[in-house]
């Protein structure tokens, strides 16, 4: 037998007969992890060198099914299985808590990027000049690190900022109906051409970069967390069936989410919009999934519904899409990762006239 070994690994090689057949292994537990979990590492060690010393046999667990695996101990180490269980489990609860976080997101909540600060300066200089409000104000700060007391701001300033949503969405409508669609809001995944009686909408691939990365970042978690617990489950026996068990939903996320990856990655929608007739195209990179042929007479409505949001607090952005519904209620998407409600209530009014049929 050979015997080396560091605080948070046992090496050793033995050789054993089965069957009457010889055999060689290197194995020692049921966990080939290099941790520093408790002392067992030093205490195989040492009972190893002792075995080593006194020149005695050494009792070893076998495979009769493969009787090339051979183990020393074969017993469940519980304290490595619950640091990996607790490892692995934070990406399973964020993971849950963001489907969890998408799903309850209401459908109907506003949806616009907040005033800048540059905005709201200058609508407040503009309404102190007008007189229209009282732009003073006082505070108290506690100066101290244990102070506490109230903070008193009699200004509301909900009004101006709703002044500066209204600016800014009649802004992107006249921009719309004037045929300038380079705004902010739709420039940054639509491609449109306007050739007369025929509009063309293209959203092309590797347009959602920052969605790609975050569902990427969790493929390749869970992905990590799934290669571990299987090579922890090769081992086979009661630990390797737990592991197994609870790896199953580790892998179904890392699925998923290496599924929605290659699909916001390359995945691109083809939009063209003819006097009385619309034609939508959905490829993977350049394979047709989905391709679907709308008369306007078959066209119910358009609306928006949203898709999503990035961001957080007043840098937060809201996306939707827009769809056309059939008289069966069926929908098809026309447009889609456009950021704010307002821009996109705007251009669905802009479709529903260049189609003919009306919105809701």
């Amino acid at each position: 037998m050979l015997l080396a070994g560091t605080d948070n690994e046992t090496l050793t090689s033995y050789s054993y007969d089965f069957a009457g057949e010889s055999y060689r292994s290197t194995g020692v537990g049921v966990s080939e992890f290099k941790d520093n979990i408790g002392s067992y590492h030093q205490d195989m060690q040492a009972y190893l060198h002792q075995v080593q010393i006194n020149d005695e046999f050494l009792p070893i667990w076998v495979n009769p099914d493969n009787p090339s695996e051979a183990v020393i101990d074969r017993h469940m180490r519980w304290g490595l299985f619950a640091l990996t269980g607790v490892f692995c489990s934070i990406f399973l609860l964020v993971g849950l808590g963001v489907i969890y976080a998408s799903l309850r997101s209401s459908s109907t909540v506003s949806a616009h990027r907040g005033p800048s600060l540059w905005k709201m300066r200058k609508t407040w200089q503009q309404a102190k000049q007008d007189g229209t409000t009282d732009l003073d104000r006082s505070y108290n700060i506690p100066v101290f690190a244990t102070g506490e007391t109230a903070r008193n701001v009699s200004h509301d300033i909900s009004a101006q900022a709703a002044a500066v949503r209204k600016q800014d969405s009649d802004a992107a409508r006249l921009a719309i109906a004037s045929g300038r669609f380079d705004i902010e809001g739709l420039s940054r995944a639509m491609r449109l051409r306007n050739e007369g009686n025929r509009i063309q909408l293209r959203f092309p691939m590797f347009r959602n970069k920052m969605l790609t990365l975050f569902a990427a970042v969790f493929a390749g978690g869970f992905g990590f967390a799934s290669y571990s617990m299987a090579d922890m489950a090769s081992g086979g026996g009661l630990f390797g069936i737990f592991i197994t068990i609870f790896g199953i939903p580790f892998f179904l996320m890392a699925l998923v989410a290496a599924i929605a990856t290659v699909y916001l990655l390359l995945n691109n929608l083809k939009v063209d919009i003819e006097p009385g007739e619309v034609s939508v195209l959905r490829s993977l990179m350049f394979i047709p999934i989905y391709r679907r042929q709308l008369r306007r007479g078959d066209i119910s409505h358009l609306s928006i519904k949203r898709s999503g949001s990035t961001g957080q607090g007043v840098d937060k952005i809201e996306h939707f899409k827009i769809r056309a519904e059939d008289d069966q209620g069926r929908k098809v998407t026309l447009a889609e990762d456009i950021d704010g409600e307002d821009v996109a209530a705007h251009f669905r009014d802009y479709l529903a006239q260049r189609i003919g049929v009306t919105v809701r």
